[in-house]
């Protein structure tokens, strides 16, 4: 937020978010999630996704991410 004394116009309070509501990550369903990767597959874009580590020894890391590049472009 800007000073007062330094703007000669009206400051804003940070009250308001510029992230609309109904774009936000926790509005999507798992199957538009599924969606959207299927897309960026077949578009041949690098998706990656989480699972859970097949390492059952190592306790730091239970969870690993695993990237795919999709078809190959051209």
């Amino acid at each position: 937020m800007g000073k007062k004394r330094t703007r000669s116009k009206k400051t804003s309070k940070g009250l308001h978010s510029n992230v609309a509501k109904k774009h936000k990550f926790d509005t999507w369903s798992l199957i538009d999630r599924l969606i959207f990767k299927a897309d960026a597959r077949a578009a041949g874009k690098r998706v990656c996704e989480t699972i859970r580590n097949p390492d059952k020894d190592n306790k730091s890391a239970l969870y690993i991410r695993v990237c795919t590049q999709g078809k190959a472009r051209g």
